[in-house]
């Protein structure tokens, strides 16, 4: 009877014993990993309408958030849509037109990604443009800021970027040009790799509110509202601009520090509203053209109140800007501020001018409402400023300081930007000394430092 217990339970053993070894086998082994899903899609066609129809309709089908990559795509030799020869207008290149012969610059390749269907682009998360593009196109001739709505037609609201609404990322390794309202409301973009582009049309990257940081290290021309309400953007650094079109950083509520070393005209409300702008350096030093800056401007040979080698700062620049703290333009021989540019900024502002004897300087003439106040024509921001100290170079002896002593009342237009304020913001009695307001509604101090350190 023992025995055949034993036999019957031998059978049990061995799978018992089995089933162990399995156990510590399976436990042991490591997990089987995964291979990295790769989303990348990769084209190297000649990208013409229908092949880009055709990866939209790929994309679309698979439904899976894409990288985009057509860094090898090739133009067609002729009838291109996607990319084609054309004008900065976008309209077809021909060279022997005089629009060619005017300007052999005034040739590019155009990527134009707005053409095919809404259906797909949604799902593309980064896109490499062309290499061979030169150009992203410009909007249609007819859209409005005032009346752009998502609603809106496709055919004749048509823009570069439309309907990318979850595009995190864009390269264009040899773009040139950026197109009117290209970016226009990519909300979701926080990364834009331009390294070549040249020219930013309007509202090219308007209201990109995720994006922090440009680098856009050729970048030459700025035009109205390239950046307006991008405002997670921090820096702004475009040391080649020659210039900052009007309104083109307005509403950039993020943006802490920009600096510049060649722009000279800076437009109307160009950083208005940048509430978090600390310092802005603006480091050109155009030189000296001619006499008095103002000259012109007085003998009404023009109306505008500054001469074209003038570092000038137009109507409501700054205004709004209630953090700024430093502006540093020390290597102007001439600044200019108009009407409301230093409006509504503060109450304390540090200023870095240049200053000498009179060889080159003038010291700074003013003849708008430059901090702000009631102005008949224009809405120009109310004066909050209560002190403005200007850090300039020593001038020996301290009497020739431009920005101290040059004053004529009896002429509009030559007093220093020192006197200029005083006279207009602090009215009342004056020590003999200095002509210093003895009770300041703005007080003004010039320090001089030795010229070496301030060129620092």
């Amino acid at each position: 009877m023992n025995n055949r217990k034993y036999f019957l339970s031998l059978p049990l053993l061995i799978i018992t014993a089995v089933l162990a070894v399995f156990s510590i086998s399976f436990i042991s082994c490591p997990p089987l990993e995964e291979e990295p899903f790769d989303n990348t899609m990769k084209i190297s066609d000649i990208l013409t309408q229908s092949r880009w129809n055709d990866i939209l309709d790929e994309i679309y089908t698979a439904a899976i958030p894409v990288v985009l990559d057509l860094s090898e795509c090739t133009a067609p030799g002729s009838g291109g849509d996607i990319l084609k020869l054309s004008f900065e207008d976008g309209t077809d290149y021909d060279p022997d037109s005089l629009k060619a012969k005017e300007n052999i610059y005034n040739k590019y390749i155009q990527f134009n990604p707005s053409m095919g269907s809404r259906f797909g682009k949604d799902l593309i998360t980064s896109l490499i443009i062309p290499d061979v593009a030169t150009m992203i196109n410009n909007a249609s001739d007819n859209l409005d800021i005032e009346t752009l709505t998502d609603a809106s037609d496709d055919e004749t609201h048509r823009f570069a970027f439309r309907h990318f609404t979850n595009l995190k990322s864009v390269t264009g390794r040899n773009i040139r040009l950026i197109g009117t309202f290209a970016f226009y409301d990519c909300k979701s973009l926080t990364e834009a790799n331009f390294p070549n582009v040249l020219h930013l049309m309007q509202y090219a990257f308007y209201n990109c509110s995720s994006v922090k940081r440009f680098s856009f290290e050729k970048l030459v021309d700025i035009m109205p509202s390239a950046f307006e309400s991008c405002s997670a953007l921090e820096r702004a650094e475009f040391h080649n601009a020659k210039g900052i079109s009007q309104r083109a950083f307005i509403n950039c509520t993020g943006l802490t520090d920009v600096s510049f070393s060649n722009a000279v005209k800076i437009e109307p409300e160009a950083f208005r509203n940048c509430s978090s702008l600390k310092v802005a350096r603006f480091l050109a030093s155009p030189m000296r053209k001619g006499g008095h800056p103002l000259d012109n401007w007085r003998t009404g040979v023009q109306k505008i109140p500054y001469s074209d080698d003038t570092l000038a700062f137009q109507s409501n620049v700054f205004r709004g800007c209630t953090s700024l703290e430093t502006l540093d333009v020390r290597n102007a021989w001439n600044v200019f501020f108009g009407a409301g540019a230093l409006a509504d900024i503060g109450a304390s502002l540090t200023i870095y001018m240049y200053d000498d004897d009179g060889a080159v300087c003038c010291g700074h003439p003013q003849v708008e409402l430059l901090l702000g106040g009631v102005h008949p024509d224009l809405n120009i921001g109310n004066r909050t400023l209560k002190e403005i100290k200007i850090i300039s170079p020593v001038v020996v002896p301290a009497t020739k300081s431009q920005i101290m002593y040059a004053d004529d009342k009896t002429k509009d237009g030559y007093s220093s930007i020192r006197n200029r304020i005083n006279a207009v913001y602090n009215p009342g009695d004056r020590y003999v000394d200095y002509n210093e307001p003895k009770n300041p509604v703005v007080k003004v101090t010039v320090n001089g430092i030795p010229a070496a350190s301030h060129f620092q």
